[in-house]
């Protein structure tokens, strides 16, 4: 018969021992020092997370502090096979996921654009291009935006073939003002 911690009076050493053996007397199998260890360096890999000396003391739940996994996903279109391939008529659609920012704005940077675009929707697609690999970035519009980490990411326009679908992420450590 287990054992029940007494529903009033004061609880003491005694009494938590009276418990032994009991379904509340369960321990970890996981090692939560190695659990935190491993989820610090994978943030850390991953994204601008504070340094780390690698010890195990220098590990703690507050190096997770805003941290988020910002994910997108590119769309391609191919351009359409011509007499000299300059039909020029390819897309490239940049799809921010909604649930990995918190702030309801998009940035959305293309390649060879030298400021950020701020868009109230998820997406943004850029038409006339030709076949090639094209470099988009995307950022929480958290403000300050201008501080937030970003995630970059290659898609392939092709020259009459199929299209293209792509999902990339990273980690990063939003900048709370």
């Amino acid at each position: 018969m287990a054992k029940k911690i007494p529903g009033s009076g004061q609880l003491n050493a005694g009494t938590i021992s009276s418990v032994r053996g009991s379904k509340m007397d369960q321990t970890c199998v996981a090692s939560s020092t190695n659990s935190i260890n491993n989820s610090t360096t994978f943030f850390k890999c991953q994204a601008t997370m504070p340094g780390s000396t690698g010890a195990a003391s220098n590990r703690s739940f507050s190096n997770f502090r805003n941290a988020a996994v910002v994910t997108g996903n590119i769309s391609t279109v191919a351009e359409s096979a011509s007499t000299y391939n300059d039909a020029n008529n390819g897309s490239f659609t940049t799809t921010i996921q909604t649930d990995s920012v918190v702030s309801g704005v998009y940035n959305f940077k293309f390649q060879g654009e030298s400021a950020w675009t701020e868009c109230t929707s998820n997406s943004r697609t850029i038409n006339g291009l030709t076949s090639g690999i094209y470099t988009t970035c995307i950022r929480d519009g958290l403000n300050p935006a201008a501080c937030q980490s970003y995630v970059a990411a290659n898609g392939c326009v092709g020259l009459a073939d199929g299209n293209r679908r792509y999902v990339f992420q990273r980690n990063v450590n939003r900048i709370i003002a």
